[in-house]
């Protein structure tokens, strides 16, 4: 018997330590639970709700899991506008099938929709997931827009949670010299050719979501998930780690931006910031939150499309988009 007590107790500290000393057991607990990438059984080709939808198409990247699928807009009612969205997950999981229903019902009101990937934590450090948007717009702008026919000069970015953090930070590299020069990507676009940006449920300082966390278990998954992409195990101390706070490089040239958030274990609080401080910054910003008396809306709460918060937002989405892309001129 004492042998056994002394076997569960070494394995237990055993146990203990790998989630002491290193990231990737937090990670891979989350990878098979909230941020499980899921199995994508669709066609490589298909017609839904009379939207062509082309899955695994692949962009030009020096990174692997660089892949995108393209929904493409019902000719009668094309708005020749283009959103560009990057999927959620913790970046350590999802995936651009979660993205699937959204883009649809976008396609099926005339907008081209593309849905990326991107290498994923751990295999990916810092800031290669922006690094590969960068490399995905480059190719959708030399090779893929002029063979598909879509408008690069109408463009939207989306994305949600880390997709959201993701988007906003190529934003900004191309719209901040000195965040560009920051994260080493260049200037690939002009920013008068981004006609907005929608940000769903995203976390916009990462440092505060660790130290803003709302429960012990919170806060010890998302500081594991920052080691893991930082390649540090101190980065919240590091001042080195430049430019994970987006606020402090958000500036006058950014397109107009559509915030949401749901108000239950999600980033709204980021989100309100956010909103304020690109008040200040001159940049029109359009929001969705909503009172807990009314609706309790989840993390994500935009992709439950049955639901009223949801059905609200996607209206919020459509109004957005038609009125910021750039109008088809007519005789």
């Amino acid at each position: 018997m004492k042998k056994i007590i002394i076997l569960v107790l070494l394995s237990f500290a055993s146990i203990v330590g790998l989630f002491a000393f290193s990231p990737l057991p937090t990670l891979w607990l989350l990878q098979h639970t909230l941020f499980s990438v899921p199995k994508d059984d669709r066609p490589k080709q298909y017609l839904d709700q009379q939207v062509m939808v082309f899955k695994d198409l692949v962009y030009t990247s020096k990174l692997p899991n660089n892949s995108f699928d393209f929904y493409k807009a019902n000719p009668s009612v094309d708005k020749q506008a283009l959103v560009i969205w990057v999927h959620g997950g913790g970046f350590v999981g999802g995936d651009k099938l979660e993205v699937k229903n959204y883009a649809t019902r976008l396609a099926s009101q005339g907008y081209a929709v593309i849905v990326l990937n991107y290498q994923l934590v751990p295999a990916a450090k810092y800031p290669e997931p922006v690094m590969q948007v960068a490399e995905a717009v480059t190719y959708i702008k030399k090779s893929f827009a002029p063979t598909n026919h879509l408008n690069m000069s109408n463009i939207f970015l989306a994305g949600d949670l880390a997709g959201a953090q993701i988007a906003l930070q190529f934003l900004l590299t191309q719209s901040n010299p000195e965040y560009s020069a920051l994260l080493k990507i260049p200037n690939l676009i002009d920013m008068s050719d981004i006609r907005g940006a929608l940000l769903y449920c995203g976390p916009y300082d990462l440092k505060n979501m660790v130290l803003q966390a709302n429960s012990t278990i919170s806060r010890f998954a998302f500081h594991r998930i920052g080691w893991a992409y930082l390649k540090d195990k101190d980065w919240l101390s590091n001042n080195e780690n430049r430019g994970l706070i987006v606020s402090e490089y958000l500036n006058a040239q950014l397109p107009p931006i559509y915030l949401t958030d749901g108000n239950t274990a999600s980033f709204e609080q980021q989100a309100r910031l956010l909103h304020k401080q690109l008040t200040q910054v001159g940049i029109p910003t359009s929001t969705r939150f909503f009172d807990q008396a009314s609706y309790l809306t989840a993390h994500e709460y935009q992709f439950e499309l049955e639901t009223e918060a949801a059905k609200l937002a996607l209206q919020d989405t459509l109004l957005f988009l038609e009125k910021n892309r750039l109008q088809k001129k007519t005789n």
